[in-house]
């Protein structure tokens, strides 16, 4: 198993992974509601970001590149929602 995630083909699914479940989670948070309303979507978008890192720990090389592409991605979010 740990073998796969490191071979080209494993790295690249994991990647996808991690790459949809990160747009599904930036999809949540474009479109909370307000007030208490937001809870379940927050816990939605947390529990999206927590599995494309579970993903995302089987190409290790390239974990901190993630984890930076995807603070840059979810801070993207709220500035945009200032600037409108």
């Amino acid at each position: 198993m740990l073998d796969e995630g490191r071979s080209g083909s494993g790295a690249r699914h994991h990647d996808t992974v991690f790459q949809a479940l990160i747009a599904g989670a930036e999809a949540v948070l474009r479109s909370l509601p307000a007030g208490r309303g937001a809870a379940i979507d927050l816990l939605a978008a947390d529990a999206l970001i927590s599995y494309a890192f579970e993903a995302a720990t089987d190409d290790c090389d390239r974990l901190g590149a993630n984890a930076e592409e995807a603070m840059q991605r979810i801070a993207g979010i709220a500035s945009r929602d200032r600037e409108a």
